[in-house]
Protein backbone atom coordinates (compact mmCIF):
# COMPACT_ATOMS: atom_id res chain seq x y z
CA UNK A 1 0.00 0.00 0.00
CA UNK A 2 1.41 3.25 -0.78
CA UNK A 3 1.89 5.86 1.86
CA UNK A 4 -0.60 8.27 0.72
CA UNK A 5 -3.16 5.30 0.45
CA UNK A 6 -2.01 4.39 3.82
CA UNK A 7 -2.79 7.85 5.41
CA UNK A 8 -5.78 7.93 3.93
CA UNK A 9 -6.97 4.28 5.21
CA UNK A 10 -5.86 5.59 8.88
CA UNK A 11 -7.75 8.69 8.54
CA UNK A 12 -11.03 7.34 7.58
CA UNK A 13 -10.41 4.43 10.75
CA UNK A 14 -10.14 7.13 12.89
CA UNK A 15 -13.12 9.57 11.04
CA UNK A 16 -15.58 6.18 11.11
CA UNK A 17 -15.30 5.86 14.98
CA UNK A 18 -15.64 9.03 15.74
CA UNK A 19 -18.77 9.67 13.48
CA UNK A 20 -20.51 6.36 16.02
CA UNK A 21 -18.67 7.94 19.05
CA UNK A 22 -20.47 11.60 18.57
CA UNK A 23 -23.81 10.51 17.44
CA UNK A 24 -23.82 8.01 20.54
CA UNK A 25 -22.81 10.70 22.75
CA UNK A 26 -25.49 13.65 21.39
CA UNK A 27 -28.47 11.04 21.32
CA UNK A 28 -27.60 10.96 25.01
CA UNK A 29 -26.41 14.64 25.23
CA UNK A 30 -23.04 14.33 26.74
CA UNK A 31 -19.68 15.33 25.89
CA UNK A 32 -18.10 13.50 23.39
CA UNK A 33 -15.58 10.72 24.57
CA UNK A 34 -11.53 11.32 23.16
CA UNK A 35 -11.03 8.29 20.56
CA UNK A 36 -7.45 7.68 19.79
CA UNK A 37 -5.13 7.63 16.27
CA UNK A 38 -4.96 4.53 15.17
CA UNK A 39 -2.15 1.93 16.48
CA UNK A 40 -0.39 -0.37 14.47
CA UNK A 41 -0.37 -3.51 16.04
CA UNK A 42 2.80 -4.45 13.73
CA UNK A 43 4.88 -1.61 16.21
CA UNK A 44 3.77 -4.15 19.23
CA UNK A 45 7.57 -4.52 20.63
CA UNK A 46 8.75 -0.98 19.57
CA UNK A 47 5.84 1.59 20.41
CA UNK A 48 3.53 2.08 23.48
CA UNK A 49 -0.40 1.49 22.59
CA UNK A 50 -2.52 4.72 22.85
CA UNK A 51 -3.67 5.64 26.83
CA UNK A 52 -2.53 2.00 28.23
CA UNK A 53 -3.75 3.03 30.97
CA UNK A 54 -7.37 4.51 30.46
CA UNK A 55 -10.57 2.22 30.76
CA UNK A 56 -13.21 2.28 27.96
CA UNK A 57 -13.85 0.80 24.63
CA UNK A 58 -11.47 -0.21 21.39
CA UNK A 59 -11.91 -0.89 18.14
CA UNK A 60 -9.45 -3.54 16.09
CA UNK A 61 -9.55 -3.11 12.42
CA UNK A 62 -8.04 -5.46 9.09
CA UNK A 63 -5.04 -4.20 7.41
CA UNK A 64 -8.23 -3.12 4.35
CA UNK A 65 -9.88 -1.14 7.10
CA UNK A 66 -12.46 -3.37 7.80
CA UNK A 67 -14.29 -3.26 11.47
CA UNK A 68 -12.85 -6.36 12.84
CA UNK A 69 -14.37 -6.54 16.57
CA UNK A 70 -15.19 -4.26 19.01
CA UNK A 71 -15.00 -4.54 23.12
CA UNK A 72 -14.78 -3.03 26.27
CA UNK A 73 -12.74 -3.08 29.60
CA UNK A 74 -12.86 -1.52 32.94
CA UNK A 75 -9.63 -2.69 33.33
CA UNK A 76 -6.85 -0.74 31.82
CA UNK A 77 -6.62 -0.75 27.52
CA UNK A 78 -2.92 -2.42 27.92
CA UNK A 79 -3.84 -5.50 29.98
CA UNK A 80 -7.39 -5.54 28.24
CA UNK A 81 -5.62 -5.47 24.30
CA UNK A 82 -2.93 -8.11 25.72
CA UNK A 83 -5.68 -10.79 26.43
CA UNK A 84 -6.23 -10.23 22.77
CA UNK A 85 -2.66 -12.00 21.90
CA UNK A 86 -2.02 -13.90 24.68
CA UNK A 87 1.87 -14.60 24.61
CA UNK A 88 2.51 -12.82 21.64
CA UNK A 89 4.67 -10.45 22.43
CA UNK A 90 7.36 -12.30 22.57
CA UNK A 91 6.19 -12.77 18.68
CA UNK A 92 7.30 -9.92 16.23
CA UNK A 93 4.96 -11.37 13.68
CA UNK A 94 2.29 -11.88 16.09
CA UNK A 95 -0.60 -10.63 13.76
CA UNK A 96 -1.60 -14.08 11.68
CA UNK A 97 -4.96 -15.87 10.22
CA UNK A 98 -3.77 -18.92 12.28
CA UNK A 99 -3.34 -16.85 15.60
CA UNK A 100 -5.88 -17.85 18.50
CA UNK A 101 -7.93 -15.80 20.20
CA UNK A 102 -8.01 -16.35 24.06
CA UNK A 103 -11.30 -15.78 24.88
CA UNK A 104 -13.16 -17.56 22.28
CA UNK A 105 -10.36 -20.44 21.51
CA UNK A 106 -10.78 -19.65 18.07
CA UNK A 107 -8.49 -17.74 14.91
CA UNK A 108 -9.59 -14.37 13.81
CA UNK A 109 -11.54 -14.47 11.29
CA UNK A 110 -9.48 -11.98 9.43
CA UNK A 111 -5.56 -10.77 11.28
CA UNK A 112 -6.23 -7.52 13.11
CA UNK A 113 -3.73 -5.18 12.20
CA UNK A 114 -5.19 -1.68 13.75
CA UNK A 115 -6.62 -0.75 17.16
CA UNK A 116 -8.55 2.63 17.99
CA UNK A 117 -9.18 3.29 21.55
CA UNK A 118 -12.16 5.22 23.15
CA UNK A 119 -11.25 6.07 26.69
CA UNK A 120 -13.80 6.80 29.10
CA UNK A 121 -11.73 8.01 32.63
CA UNK A 122 -14.68 8.13 35.08
CA UNK A 123 -14.61 4.94 36.92
CA UNK A 124 -18.48 5.31 37.14
CA UNK A 125 -18.88 4.94 33.44
CA UNK A 126 -18.81 1.13 33.42
CA UNK A 127 -22.78 1.30 32.36
CA UNK A 128 -21.61 3.70 29.53
CA UNK A 129 -19.08 1.47 28.56
CA UNK A 130 -21.61 -1.90 27.92
CA UNK A 131 -23.94 0.45 26.34
CA UNK A 132 -21.38 2.40 24.02
CA UNK A 133 -20.17 -1.02 23.25
CA UNK A 134 -23.86 -2.70 21.93
CA UNK A 135 -23.87 1.32 20.09
CA UNK A 136 -20.77 0.48 18.18
CA UNK A 137 -21.38 -3.24 17.60
CA UNK A 138 -25.13 -2.19 16.15
CA UNK A 139 -23.83 0.44 13.76
CA UNK A 140 -20.13 -0.87 12.39
CA UNK A 141 -21.89 -4.27 12.21
CA UNK A 142 -18.19 -6.25 13.26
CA UNK A 143 -17.94 -9.97 12.10
CA UNK A 144 -16.00 -11.20 15.86
CA UNK A 145 -18.74 -9.99 17.45
CA UNK A 146 -21.71 -11.90 15.65
CA UNK A 147 -22.80 -15.11 18.19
Amino acid sequence: MANEEHVALLKQLVGAVKAAVEAYCKQRAISPFPVSEPYDLRDWTTKDYPTPTDKGCYVFFTASGDVLYVGETGTEFGSRWCGHFDGAKANPNFVRPDFVRPETGKPWSSPPRFLVSIAMRDPREAAKRRDLERYLIQELNPPENRR
